[in-house]
């Protein structure tokens, strides 16, 4: 077993503790998609990454994404390095390598369960090709027939309900991963979840002066609140209604609010 695969497994065990687990490998060795039924095996990875892969063709497709990509691009918001395939040493940056959308901030959070596919479904995601136009083509309309069934959370987690009877799971935070973390994201049961992360390197860079290192975190601030208070929301909307299906996407690092961090800046200053 080659280090990028043992990298796979050992990501996905990580999983299990998060709040939205709900895989059934037992039904996945049912349909022999894994050897195993407590947990994936390397031939179900893989046939659930080029399933991302067809899933992120159809979604490249269908939602304007160059446009959010352009609105951060243009304040100057630098992306996140880490590329499908790349070593992925935490959380995120697992999440981060098996997602395939082509922008540099935006990735796939939601689970895949593959397990889910009808017999048809599994048996054309084997054979067709994605080194094919003709191949590509297909696996994205099935993608886009299946992929509401296979992100929606079945799982016992998450049962709790908000105000409107919506039926939510927590998505879990990325400092801690514990599921009972008051920064976990609450997100509908039946939606698509993508996470937005930027990364500034500058703010690693000690040879700075004190006053350069308090602008440039008062930069990542600035733009932290602007994604969360203006770009999420209205790309949430738009996606969703592009879809006809919910669309959540969370900050990867759970900023908070702005009206919060002023009340929070206040009480540090005695005030």
């Amino acid at each position: 077993m080659t280090e990028e695969q043992k990298s796979l497994l050992n990501g996905f065990k990580h999983l299990r503790k998060l709040q939205d687990y709900d895989y059934d490998f037992k039904l996945a060795k049912s349909k022999g998609i894994c050897s195993r039924d407590d947990g994936p095996d390397l031939g179900y990875i893989e046939l659930q990454g080029k399933y991302d892969r067809a899933l992120s063709l159809f979604l490249g497709q269908t939602l304007d994404m160059q446009s959010l990509d352009a609105e951060l691009e243009a304040k100057g918001i630098p992306g996140y390095n880490v590329r499908p395939d790349d070593p992925a040493g935490t959380m995120w940056e697992w999440f981060r390598s098996r997602s395939h959308l082509s922008s540099p901030y935006l990735y796939l959070r939601s689970n895949l369960r593959i397990e889910r596919l009808s017999e048809e479904d599994i048996e054309a995601l084997r054979t067709e090709s994605l080194d094919t136009d003709e191949g590509r083509q297909a696996l994205a309309v099935l993608a886009a027939r299946t992929y509401q069934e296979l992100t929606s959370y079945e799982g016992e987690h998450g049962s709790w309900t908000l105000g409107d009877g919506i039926h939510t799971v927590l998505y879990c935070d990325l400092g801690s991963h514990n599921p009972t973390d008051p920064g976990n994201n609450p997100a509908p049961a039946e939606s698509l979840v993508l996470w937005l992360t930027f990364k500034d390197e500058t703010l690693r860079d000690m040879s700075r002066s004190v006053e350069e290192r308090n602008d440039i975190y008062d930069r990542n601030l600035d733009w932290r609140f602007y994604i969360q208070n203006e770009v999420i929301p209205a790309y949430e909307k738009k996606f969703s209604d592009i879809l006809g299906y919910p669309v959540k996407i969370f900050l990867h690092d759970n900023p908070m609010t702005k009206e919060e961090h002023d009340e929070f800046e206040r009480e540090l200053a005695g005030n």
